[in-house]
């Protein structure tokens, strides 16, 4: 029998409503240039049992800003996340999906000859994804940021993506942000996550940016948990990461997705996050980014 048609949790003796939620993460940010394209976000799912009346509090990652233009390092896209608190923190988070590192142009770009390969990383997951490449920023864990790539990169650090100054900005939930001196200074900024991703080092022409971490709470708070990691940006291509579980029913349309390398600056930009949360089996209810912390009572 599983724990949703389990009338222990229907009966007298519930403990409360029960919310089934669907979490993305947001995509990477695609550089400028001829770059490589962002990772994809996480996602999650899970339910949760709560006392009839609590207030959780959603906060939905926006998708990685683009590098800036002549040769700009993508940012990482932010978390997507469920807590208990007005103030997202660690200690309330019931469920986070990762956001995707952003992508940096590759190292012989500039020469006519490059190979695009410096792709953002998928988002967590129980972790980030991590580029191969000396320079890449590390992934996000369940127990520490990603670490940086060196040469003016950061560390992620909980919840916040690791950064790279000069280019694109921080996202919302967390998206580090890339860096850039205009030409051939490329570094991705660090996805955000339960810990982020680190970012990108400035190693040649610049390097990717990991992903952060996703989390789900206890099988005490949280039931039927699971974690899809998101894909990184394709290899020697200029295509952001696909969107994971994009066949679900509540799934919304370019979202989660990642950046794409090169080109108009809105294709380059990562696919928002997005939430989806059903309260006893009622009908779904989908928040998308807005830029801010919103709310509902169970």
């Amino acid at each position: 029998m599983s724990i949703l048609s389990n009338p222990f949790f229907y009966g007298a003796a519930a403990l409360g409503p029960h919310v089934r939620f669907k979490i993305w993460g947001a995509g990477g940010g695609g550089s400028s240039g001829t770059g490589a394209g962002g990772g994809s976000g996480g996602f999650v799912s899970g339910t949760t049992f709560q006392d009839s009346g609590t207030t959780l509090y959603l906060v939905v990652g926006q998708g990685g800003p683009v590098g800036s233009a002549g040769g700009g390092g993508g940012s990482g896209g932010g978390y997507s996340g469920v807590f208990t608190g007005s103030t997202p923190s660690q200690a309330n988070a019931l469920l986070i999906a990762g956001g995707a590192g952003g992508a940096s142009r590759d190292a012989n770009d500039a020469g006519g000859g490059g190979t695009f390969n410096n792709p953002g990383s998928g988002g967590g997951g129980l972790e980030g994804g991590q580029g191969n490449r000396t320079g890449d920023g590390g992934k996000g864990t369940q127990s520490a940021g990603g670490a940086s790539g060196g040469n003016g990169g950061n560390a992620g650090s909980a919840l916040q993506g690791g950064s790279n100054t000069g280019s694109g900005g921080l996202a919302f939930g967390g998206g580090g942000q890339g860096g850039s001196d205009g030409s051939s200074y490329t570094a991705a900024g660090g996805g955000g996550g339960y810990y982020g991703g680190g970012s990108g080092g400035a190693v040649l022409d610049g390097q990717g940016g990991g992903g952060g971490s996703g989390f789900i709470l206890n099988d005490a708070d949280v039931t039927d948990g699971e974690f899809t990691q998101g894909v990184n940006g394709a290899d020697q291509s200029q295509t952001g990461g696909a969107a994971v579980e994009s066949g679900d029913d509540q799934y919304v349309a370019d979202t989660n997705v990642g950046g794409a390398g090169g080109g108009a600056s809105s294709t380059r930009i990562g696919g928002n996050g997005s939430i989806s949360y059903s309260i006893d089996n009622a009908s779904w209810v989908t928040v998308a980014y807005s830029g801010s912390v919103v709310n509902f009572d169970t």
